[in-house]
């Protein structure tokens, strides 16, 4: 006979966290693949440097704010470069430092990339949820993620995950 193992209510929040993320991102990689090319994280490059005032961000910004490594990032950028979705530039605040920015190319790939990104972001988790619980989400996500860069460390730089 099986013996019951109880859980704690923090592992099934977290096994909730693991499935619904690996779900939503399989999904909606899935739309942008077939709307653009792009896989998941090129798209989210892309996004990352669109939201950024001036569109610009150095690598290491990049990484930062991916769960890329470094290196990972590093990698990825080159391949974008090369197929025209991205430019880089050395900061002229900073020699040391590489700025990227997104070309025209990319800029066509994630406008196409959001018109099929947003309607099944709405269909797979905004309608699903209330007005109130998606603002309730909202906030206890904001939360989490301040507390946890608020921690320190080298949360996602060096321990995110690789890109190759």
């Amino acid at each position: 006979m099986a013996e019951f193992l109880e859980v704690d209510p923090a592992v099934t929040l977290w096994g909730l966290l693991l499935e619904v993320e690996s779900e939503l991102k399989h999904r909606l990689d899935g739309v942008i693949a077939s709307a653009t090319g792009l896989s998941g994280k090129q798209f989210e490059v892309l996004l990352r440097v669109a939201q950024t005032p001036g569109q610009q961000l150095r690598l290491t910004q990049l990484a930062t704010m991916t769960s890329f490594t470094s290196g990972g990032t590093s990698k990825l950028i080159v391949r974008m470069e090369s197929a025209g979705l991205l430019a880089r530039a050395h900061d002229p605040n900073d020699g040391r430092a590489t700025l990227v920015t997104i070309t025209d190319q990319g800029w066509d790939l994630l406008r196409r990339g959001l018109a099929a990104h947003v309607p099944s972001l709405y269909r797979e988790m905004v309608d699903v949820l209330t007005t109130e619980q998606t603002e309730q989400l909202e906030s206890v996500l904001r939360t989490l993620r301040t507390a946890l860069t608020d921690l320190g460390g080298t949360r996602r730089s060096s321990q995110g995950s690789h890109v190759d």
